[in-house]
């Protein structure tokens, strides 16, 4: 499963996220493009950056949902009504629903039918669902 995105400002808010179809960068985690290794992502980093971008950096993606439980479970000093904001922004953004972008036409004729036949919310619960369906 592809964890790995182009970041801008890190540090910063709003973060942005490089979207590799547009050659843009996005404040949705949702859009960005993802890879499933830093190795895969090296060069579209390299090659932004000798495209002058600057305060890029790879991260694994699902280090989110860790930002979001040090939040809530107070990992630091901040514990006023500005960090419960933050913490139900993160937890929104980290949980929002996903659409996927088949590159694989067979795969798409494979899996797009059962993908519309249920509500399938997370990607744990598809990889169960085709694992039962595959047994």
């Amino acid at each position: 499963m592809p964890n790995y995105v182009i970041v801008r400002n890190k540090d910063e808010k709003p973060m942005e996220y490089y979207r590799q179809k547009t050659k843009t960068f996005v404040g949705s985690l949702q859009s960005a493009s993802k890879w499933n290794s830093k190795k895969m992502a090296q060069p579209a980093y390299d090659k932004l950056i000798k495209n002058g971008e600057k305060n890029l950096e790879i991260v694994d993606s699902d280090k989110d949902k860790q930002e979001v439980m040090n939040m809530l479970l107070g990992g630091d000093e901040n514990t006023g009504s500005q960090h419960a904001v933050d913490a139900l922004d993160k937890i929104k953004e980290v949980t929002s629903p996903r659409s996927y972008q088949y590159r694989n036409p067979k795969l798409k004729q494979k899996y797009s039918k059962l993908l519309q036949s249920k509500q399938i919310k997370t990607i744990e619960k598809l990889i169960k669902h085709v694992w039962k369906l595959v047994k």
